[in-house]
């Protein structure tokens, strides 16, 4: 069915059997398989890489964007809860008409959060700094899938756009998994990228 002032090609399932708080875990349930999934396969392409600590040269500049990382993720962390509280504020008496946004938003701070919390153990192994960096990299598509789902909730003239942005978001981290899954591989095979 088509509700009136969505634009075309928007349909809305109206089923009571459709709950938009499972709609919002299985989205952030997917975000995480799908982060711990590149996350594994980064380990088994080269796992004496992964496991092993950064090198002398790279320690510094890795401490460094580590350490930016943090703090855009807390930065992030504190956005995401502030929407968080704006939403839930703002819909109180009808929560249940952005249940999915709000779980959505709660992964992403979640990812934001866990990114932070990484900072302090990128010393000890590569494989924390990946955490941290995909950790981050989810955060963000999670926000962006928020705001999808809320076009799709409460502004249908929106979801157009959103879920546009929320593709494009989807290919820039399928090639950053491409590029960072090729660098993994060549430098298992001896050659540094």
């Amino acid at each position: 069915m088509v509700q009136k002032g969505r634009p075309a090609g928007i349909v809305v399932v109206q089923d009571d059997n459709v709950n938009a708080l499972e709609i919002g875990f299985s989205i952030g349930s997917f975000l995480i398989i799908w982060m711990s999934i590149e996350i594994i396969v980064l380990f088994f392409v080269n796992k004496k890489l992964a496991s092993s600590p950064f090198e002398e040269e790279e320690k510094d500049n890795i401490k460094e964007e580590s350490k930016d990382y943090a703090s855009r993720a807390l930065i992030l962390a504190g956005l995401t809860f502030a929407a968080i509280a704006l939403w839930v504020g703002a819909f109180s008496s009808k929560l249940e008409e952005i249940e999915a946004t709000v779980a959505v938003s709660m992964f992403a701070l979640f990812f934001f959060l866990f990114s932070y919390k990484m900072y302090g153990l990128t010393d000890f192994r590569r494989i924390y700094w990946i955490m941290q960096d995909k950790s981050l990299n989810f955060g963000l598509i999670a926000i962006v899938l928020a705001l999808v789902t809320f076009s799709l909730e409460k502004l249908p003239w929106l979801s157009v756009p959103a879920l546009l942005f929320s593709v494009v978001m989807i290919i820039l981290q399928l090639a950053e998994d491409k590029k960072d899954l090729d660098c993994y591989w060549q430098r298992r095979k001896g050659r540094k990228k």
